[in-house]
């Protein structure tokens, strides 16, 4: 593998990052190398978010503990066996070095995206994002869950206008303090929905449960928020962290209706929604 640089713009929610790293295939990330698309056109994307924009280089790494001594001064963000994410007080940068795998990749992203996301009242969750149509407008349905729970099922077979992603997606408070899905690079591996690049008005939550009936029954509010924390991502270990989440969290609960969705495969669940008195 060639250690020549490139340099790659990246829009992912309001975050801009500035990425410079050794060549790698990076294609499924090429769609988001411009801001995200409204996809109702009274909204724009200016208006209602405020661009933040971070450098991030990444650097091929040999031995962690040279790496740590070496940077002293530096914050730790994260680490584990494939990346070491710091971030450099002299350069006002973030820095990572990593084995040059997409995946090492993709994880300090992910990091990287949460920590910034919670200091902007967002998130990034694990959960299935999809986009249905209600009285004209675009809506989306926040469907989290652990790995076999139903997240990826419910979007791929619901006849949803779009899906977001079906399984990590971003939550980000506009300035209009409405809560927006943004499309997402991480996908399952069986990904079958083409990539897209959109942000759009969150209307509902619901957490999927199999069943042999299609039903939507109202979630407590003090329910649905202990279970969805349990599936938003932080990876820090500080207290402030989790509390920075709790401040994300807590306002989307009490803006928004939450649900127990009782699905089968296949079947429509679009019409659930699409029909709900919002």
């Amino acid at each position: 593998m060639t250690l020549e640089s490139q340099h790659i713009d990246l829009y992912l929610g309001c975050i801009l990052f500035k990425i410079t790293l050794p060549k790698i295939d990076l294609a499924s990330y090429l769609i988001y190398q411009n801001q995200a698309i409204a996809l109702n056109d009274q909204e724009n994307f200016d208006d209602l978010f405020d661009l933040q924009s971070v450098n991030l280089r990444f650097k091929p790494f040999q031995d962690h503990a040279l790496e740590i001594d070496a940077l002293d001064e530096d914050e730790i963000i994260y680490q584990r066996a494939d990346f070491l994410l710091l971030f450099s007080h002299s350069t006002q940068e973030y820095i990572c070095f990593f084995d040059q795998s997409l995946g090492a990749f993709e994880a300090t992203i992910q990091v990287l995206l949460q920590k910034l996301l919670a200091d902007r009242q967002g998130f990034l969750i694990h959960a299935s994002c999809a986009v249905f149509k209600h009285h004209h407008q675009y809506q989306s349905v926040l469907i989290p869950g652990v790995s076999g729970a139903g997240k990826s099922t419910s979007v791929r077979y619901g006849a949803f206008d779009f899906v977001l992603t079906d399984e990590m997606s971003v939550i980000i408070k506009g300035n209009n303090q409405r809560f927006y899905s943004f499309s997402s690079p991480f996908w399952s591996e069986d990904r079958v929905f083409p990539f897209n690049h959109y942000f759009v008005p969150l209307q509902v939550i619901a957490f999927p449960i199999k069943d042999n009936h299609c039903v939507l029954i109202p979630k407590p509010k003090a329910n649905a928020y202990m279970e969805l924390m349990q599936f938003v991502t932080c990876y820090q270990e500080q207290a402030i962290a989790e509390i920075q989440l709790f401040h994300a969290v807590a306002p989307l609960i009490d803006a928004i209706d939450s649900y127990d969705l009782y699905f089968s495969k296949p079947a429509r669940i679009v019409d659930l929604f699409s029909h709900l008195p919002i």
